[in-house]
């Protein structure tokens, strides 16, 4: 298993969206640049071309009627990558989608980790869910900040959702 901190990085999504990824640190820890992780194009991610595209530092997933999705799409961008800031705007015109980091793998193609949400209805933007096999689920809600000591979840509310 991977160490906590250092996990591979995925983007996935459910239905139409498009992310700038704008800043980032890669597994030598250099300092970030703007598009660092994606400054070579999709060149050594894995993911399926017929969702995601990239181009003029935008990465793009988007499903169609001629290829609507049956199951959750992931671009995964390999490599080991720690202490990052990971800043990006989002565009989504409809569904929900998020944001994997600290994210696994798991032998089903899954990711096990952590998944920034949102979503077009803003039903679950700004939560932060924790996917897979051992997994917490839904973390925080907005306004809340959550610890997690021994196991045991303490929520503090410190604004408005």
């Amino acid at each position: 298993m991977l160490h906590s901190h250092l996990r591979p990085l995925c983007f996935t999504f459910f239905t139409a969206l498009a992310v700038s990824v704008l800043g980032a640190c890669d597994a030598n820890v250099k300092p970030p640049t703007a598009t660092m992780m994606l400054s070579a194009g999709l060149k050594g991610c894995e993911f399926d071309a017929q969702y995601w595209s990239y181009a003029d530092a935008t990465l793009t997933g988007r499903t169609t009627a001629e290829h609507p999705i049956t199951r959750n799409q992931y671009l995964w961008l390999p490599g080991m990558y720690a202490n990052f800031e990971l800043v990006c705007d989002v565009r989504i015109t409809g569904g929900n989608s998020g944001v994997h980091y600290r994210t696994e793998p798991r032998a089903d193609g899954e990711p096990r980790g952590f998944q920034a949400d949102f979503d077009a209805a803003h039903s679950y933007t700004g939560r932060l869910y924790e996917g897979g096999e051992g997994g917490r689920g839904l973390i925080n809600e907005r306004g809340e900040s959550v610890q997690y000591v021994n196991g045991a979840r303490t929520a503090e509310r410190f604004a408005d959702a």
